[in-house]
């Protein structure tokens, strides 16, 4: 699942492009981005839907975060 906000445009190839790029990291990511450990760009987070639906979704009514 890809997170776009409403004037993001992706080009037809770029989730194939973002995948062969990733350096997966399992588990909690809050503390690393804390600590700068690790660097995340919103126009680019993405999850597997199997995560967002045990977490129970998210609410598409938030108008930010």
């Amino acid at each position: 699942m890809a997170f776009l906000d409403s004037d993001d445009l992706w080009a037809s190839t770029k989730l194939e492009k973002l995948i062969r790029s990733f350096t997966p990291r399992d588990g909690w990511v809050f503390e690393p981005l804390l600590r700068l450990e690790i660097a995340m760009s919103m126009p680019t987070v993405m999850a597997s839907r199997e995560l967002v639906d045990e977490i129970g979704g998210f609410d598409e009514q938030l108008r930010y975060g």
